[in-house]
């Protein structure tokens, strides 16, 4: 019965996630390049809507190159995937070009060494890659750790981000979580083990019930039972960073994008303050706090998400 199950969900997923992906006029694509701080050859793969202004045909790896309008590129969080920025991508503007994006160690893209899944390194990742693509300005949208992530990127290369858009994002160690105090107890919900384990993780995540059959919930447990060890590895790497990654003396002095925050009031995973206190050190930063959502703001609401997001979009750029 479980494994009928564990076949069921994967089809339900990947049917919802290819009707998703062709409403919303995306394709698929995979970059190829070096780690830019190692010895790794990288494929990334991803999702694009291309520009309205890119010819019929063109190369993958230059799709964006004669845009005048900057993409819109997704960083998903920590054991995410590109998929999950799918209901959000239908709903902005049908002309926005946009990029979603699988960083190594994650979803389909290449394994690396837990080492290397910090959100420093990975953010040189995702420079290069928008390199590769020919993309030389972009609106970056991060979720939790895509949004630390986000951060990195705006400090290092402020003259290619144009905006910031941080959900729920990890970000300078201000008051802690829920989940900061249960991994004092050496207890982390975000790593399950189990089917049980993988609901729990939901009902934790996500302050609003989730339209998740029982099928799809036990394709999710098989996949993160079956990269634990990784899983943990990369989380034991990332939790230090927290604490002094954002230590560097004008870290946010270096920011000029201006920001959206978006937070729940009910985040058990990252305490609301983390965007509130990000709100108020970031240039011409807006902070959007919502009662009643929890930290999986793009599934728990994704219309109000694109609307604000698409809100910030429009009457700014």
């Amino acid at each position: 019965m479980a494994r009928a199950e564990v076949i069921a969900g994967k089809w339900q997923i990947e049917a919802l996630s290819r009707t998703l992906s062709r409403f919303a006029g995306l394709h698929a694509g995979t970059a190829h390049f070096q780690h830019p701080l190692g010895d790794t050859a990288l494929q990334i793969p991803y999702l694009y809507r291309p520009p309205a202004s890119a010819p019929s045909t063109h190369p993958e790896t230059a799709v964006f190159s004669a845009s005048a309008e900057p993409p819109v590129v997704f960083l998903h969080g920590f054991g995410d995937s590109k998929e999950l920025w799918l209901f959000i991508a239908n709903l902005l503007n049908r002309r926005r070009p946009l990029l979603l994006v699988d960083l190594p160690g994650f979803g389909a893209a290449t394994p690396i060494p837990a080492n290397l899944t910090t959100m420093a390194i990975q953010s040189t990742v995702v420079a290069e890659l928008l390199s590769v693509l020919g993309i030389e300005h972009a609106h970056l949208v991060g979720f939790s750790m895509g949004g630390g992530i986000a951060l990195h990127v705006a400090k290092a290369h402020p003259e290619r981000v144009r905006s910031l858009v941080l959900i729920s994002a990890l970000g300078p160690y201000v008051t802690p979580s829920e989940l900061a105090l249960l991994l004092e107890r050496d207890q982390n919900p975000l790593i399950p083990k189990s089917f049980r384990e993988t609901k729990a993780m939901l009902a934790f995540a996500a302050h609003r019930k989730l339209p998740l059959s029982r099928a799809t919930v036990r394709f999710i447990a098989e996949q993160k039972r079956a990269v634990v060890d990784q899983l943990q590895s990369s989380f034991d790497h990332l939790m230090p960073e927290l604490q002094t990654g954002y230590s560097e003396a004008g870290f946010f002095t270096k920011i000029a994008a201006p920001s959206l925050l978006i937070c729940g009031q009910r985040d058990r995973v990252v305490h609301p303050d983390t965007s509130r206190h990000l709100a108020q050190i970031l240039p011409q930063a807006q902070l959007a706090e919502w009662d009643n959502v929890g930290h999986l703001i793009p599934l728990e609401v994704p219309r109000m998400t694109a609307r604000q997001v698409e809100a910030f979009l429009s009457t700014r750029f």
